[in-house]
């Protein structure tokens, strides 16, 4: 059997789901039965991840005639990344920063990287 009817037997037989969920063993899976708890994403793929992520975030965020007054490339990229998140989740991170929590905790209460609440909180101390 080649690769195409493969993977159309596949999605055919497994479905195909765009959120996680846990299969009838219990076990994290997304897409077409990937099972997330016995077998997590590879470093090659959570490339792809990251990439389309950029992707999503920067298409659209800024016009190419901004990029004088924003300066490098690099840090367009990274505003639209911050854009992202919701802006209440800068603001609980923060909260729980001021609250007495390490920005480590604050960060993982608040399911983002240590380095995007360290951004966010040097942020806030410029302005």
């Amino acid at each position: 059997m080649d690769h195409q009817e493969l993977r159309k037997q596949l999605i055919r037989h497994e479905g195909m789901r765009l959120k996680p969920y846990r299969c009838t063993a219990g076990k994290l899976t997304i897409g077409v039965g990937r099972n997330l708890d016995d077998r997590s994403i590879t470093k090659s793929e959570a490339y792809v991840l990251l990439d389309a992520d950029i992707k999503n975030a920067v298409v659209g965020c800024l016009r190419p005639a901004d990029h004088h007054r924003y300066g490098d490339h690099q840090g367009q990229a990274w505003r639209c990344l911050t854009m992202a998140f919701p802006r209440e989740r800068r603001t609980r991170v923060r909260a729980a920063y001021v609250h007495g929590r390490t920005l480590e905790d604050a960060a993982r209460e608040c399911s983002v990287s240590l380095a995007t609440a360290r951004k966010w909180r040097s942020e806030a101390h410029a302005h």
